[in-house]
């Protein structure tokens, strides 16, 4: 799975070209296929966009007053330009933690319940015994037919085996470790298909409310007078979560792409960065 695409919508937000999500679309909603309320954590990431677009526009407000204050010296203005920057960077610094909360929790989710196939329960000698036999039989395979099989698996069909190769180790169906996880993966594809896209969507959409921060900082300072020194604070805003760099991992090798997603090219980023020198200057 890629995830150079945004999910969210492309906005100018005072002079800044920002992405801002509809996080609302998922109040009342499950996540498919499954039972566990997604607004529970989402609510998280709509407060936490909100709280940045608001900050954000009264930071402007009070920068252009203090930029026209003809009354002020220049060092009174960046003096004052500080404080209405370090005033919105505390409202970003504070979002980080629920972000990568939330992060978290949709990792946990997607790593204990959204599995290839379910453990046996306790007792059952009869599947038990069945899955011997599926190993057994996959382990007899020669490597021509042991790759004609996992594709089969991969395209959804032999269901029973591929359960019995995924509750074992590898080795024990004659597979390397490799081919399991990228048969895990295809499993979880077939199974969980909305549920992952829905994760994938989420992440891509933390991953804006990151940048949304970031960019929003760098406008403040750019509306500001003065306090062009503190444009790598905001950099740090950005920097990935590791909670979230785990839930991408999971969500990576999964074959499934996003569709209807607006892929972020390298064009797009440079245009981007050029409205904001433009802005700068």
């Amino acid at each position: 799975m890629r995830f150079n695409f945004a999910v969210g919508t492309s906005q100018s937000v005072g002079y800044a070209s920002a992405i801002v999500n509809d996080f609302a679309q998922y109040r009342d909603k499950n996540m498919p296929g499954t039972n566990w309320g997604l607004w529970q954590n989402v609510v998280a990431l709509q407060r936490s966009q909100t709280t940045l677009l608001d900050l954000h526009a009264e930071a402007l407000k009070a920068a252009e007053k203090v930029r026209e204050n003809i009354d002020l010296t220049r060092e009174a203005k960046a003096r004052r330009s500080r404080e209405i920057f370090n005033n919105f960077a505390e409202g970003a610094r504070s979002a980080l933690p629920e972000l990568s909360k939330t992060a978290e929790n949709f990792y946990t989710f997607a790593s204990e319940k959204l599995t290839a196939v379910q453990a046996l329960p306790a007792g059952d000698t009869v599947q038990a015994g069945l899955d011997a036999e599926c190993r057994a039989y996959v382990r007899s395979l020669n490597v021509t037919e042991q790759s004609e099989l996992i594709g089969e698996i991969r395209l959804g069909n032999e269901p029973r085996i591929a359960a019995a190769i995924l509750r074992g180790p590898a080795r024990i169906s004659g597979l390397k470790n490799g081919q399991l996880q990228s048969l895990a993966a295809a499993g979880i594809a077939v199974a969980h298909e909305e549920a992952v896209l829905t994760l994938a969507r989420l992440a891509i959409g933390i991953r804006e409310v990151q940048l949304l921060a970031m960019r929003l900082g760098k406008d403040v300072i750019r509306a500001a007078v003065g306090i062009e020194s503190l444009d790598s604070e905001t950099e740090s805003w950005n920097k990935p979560l590791a909670t979230l760099e785990s839930l991408f991992a999971w969500l990576k090798p999964i074959p499934l792409e996003i569709s209807g997603a607006q892929r972020v090219t390298p064009e797009m980023e440079a245009r981007a960065k050029q409205q904001q020198a433009g802005a700068d200057a």
